[in-house]
This record gives structure tokens, C-alpha cells and sequence, in this order.
């Protein structure tokens, strides 16, 4: 039986996602697509406040956000990839 990868400071929450299974927690393309614009999203509303109060150093913030920007790109790239992919079907 496959577990949880033990992440620090986080636990395994009592009650998974209806789609989770222990024995494949394969988490989807739309799924990591979604957790990366909302993180993206967090970072843009937290990092102002962050700079402003003086605990995070503006350039840190403005490479971050860049950095978060291109993994959501590059995701929905490779979605839209992979749906040109199954127009033309396998070739098996």
C-alpha cells in the first residue's frame, strides 16, 4: 500500500479528495495546473504586503513570481500538447 510522502509541518489530512487513491496518488495535469495559478495568484496578493513590511526583498519576490509564471505556462503548454497528441490517436 503506497503512502503519503511526510511533508514538513504538514500532515496527511483526515478525509482525501474523493479522486485520491492510496495505491496511485497520480495527481493530473488540470489538477497541477490549478494548484499553480493558485499559487501563483497567493504569491501575487502575499508578496506586496511582504515587501512592504520589509520581510521579502523585492527582487526575490519579482524572480518568484517570474519563476511561478513559467511553470503555469509551461504546464498549459504541455496540456495543450498532449490534447494535439490525442487528436491524432495512438499508433499501435
Amino acid at each position: 500500500m503506497a503512502t503519503v510522502p511526510e511533508i514538513p509541518s504538514l500532515r496527511k489530512p483526515r478525509a482525501l479528495p474523493v479522486h485520491y487513491e492510496e495505491d496511485d496518488p497520480m495527481i493530473t495535469l488540470d489538477e497541477q495546473i490549478a494548484e499553480a495559478q493558485r499559487e501563483l495568484a497567493l504569491r501575487r496578493k502575499c508578496y506586496p504586503q511582504w515587501i512592504k513590511r520589509g520581510k521579502f526583498d523585492a527582487g526575490d519576490a519579482y524572480h518568484q513570481l517570474q519563476a511561478m509564471a513559467a511553470i503555469v505556462r509551461t504546464l498549459q503548454r504541455l496540456e495543450v500538447e498532449q490534447r494535439q497528441l490525442s487528436l491524432f490517436g495512438s499508433r499501435e
